[in-house]
């Protein structure tokens, strides 16, 4: 058995192992080139599917972030400021001033939540 590196532009990129045959050094030498450009590709195949698999992952994790992002956090402090909103229209007859600080608290909890939300939107950017 005979051992033939398989060089693609100056790097090895695999050994072609090579049994006895009739066919000589000439055609073994042309043919070299070909096998090391196949088995470039073979490589490039398997860089691209692992990429391939790392950005998926970052995908996933991504959404997954921004499921809690949004879920959580921004569907706790909506449902907050339902409670406050209802609670300021009912305390507005019989409490005023509560309920404008009520009102006011909730302006700047929507502040907030407007700031979460373009912090969001930047992340995605």
């Amino acid at each position: 058995v005979r051992e033939v590196p398989l060089v693609w532009h100056g790097r090895e990129v695999g050994l072609l192992l090579v049994g006895p045959s009739a066919a000589g050094a000439r055609v073994l030498e042309a043919v070299t080139p070909y096998v090391a450009d196949a088995a470039h590709a073979v490589l490039l195949a398997a860089d691209l599917r692992r990429c391939r698999e790392r950005v998926d992952a970052i995908r996933a994790e991504e959404r997954r972030r921004l499921y809690l992002d949004l879920h959580g956090g921004l569907g706790d402090a909506l449902g907050g400021m339902a409670a406050a909103i209802e609670a300021a229209r009912a305390g507005l007859r019989t409490t005023p001033a509560a309920a404008d600080r009520l009102l006011l608290d909730l302006r700047q909890a929507m502040d907030a939540v407007s700031a979460e939300i373009r912090e969001l939107i930047y992340d995605l950017r």
